[in-house]
């Protein structure tokens, strides 16, 4: 899921080598802007939901991914926090959580809610793999296994 976000994040960013004439780059902004009103329209969309049904944890968590789609951190760690906090016992939301604070560089943080994540769900590859990786990054080879 993580990754399916950040490939559309990529592909949005990036514009092929192949794109040289003035009328590509004129589509390529204007896909662009295309991608941009619908973010905007998706984000109030949500933030309607939420307004509607604050225990919406649906609504929260993808205005968590919005934010992480956008880079936008510390908004996508509170909404995913507040995901959490209405439902405890998924799974998902405490890996997108750690999605969060791992790219923010909170690595404890990251740590502590991957591990929440496998106790709730030992069979998440997702979160195993999340986790492997961090303990990498930190040198924990043993962990990583």
């Amino acid at each position: 899921l993580m990754r399916d976000v950040f490939m559309k994040r990529r592909r949005l960013q990036q514009r092929p080598s192949s794109m040289c004439s003035s009328s590509s780059d004129d589509e390529f902004k204007e896909d662009r802007a295309k991608a941009e009103a619908w973010g905007q329209k998706r984000e109030d969309h949500l933030v309607k939901a939420v307004q509607m049904d604050r225990l919406n944890r649906h609504a929260w968590n993808e205005l968590g991914l919005l934010f992480l789609e956008r880079g936008v951190l510390d908004k996508a760690i509170t909404y995913f926090k507040e995901a959490v906090y209405l439902d405890r016992n998924q799974c998902a939301v405490w890996i997108n959580l750690g999605v969060a604070y791992h790219l923010a560089g909170h690595l404890e943080e990251t740590k502590r809610v991957l591990e929440r994540a496998l106790q709730l769900d030992p069979t998440s590859v997702e979160a195993r793999n999340n986790l492997a990786n961090l303990y990498k990054k930190q040198g924990e080879l043993q962990k990583a296994k």
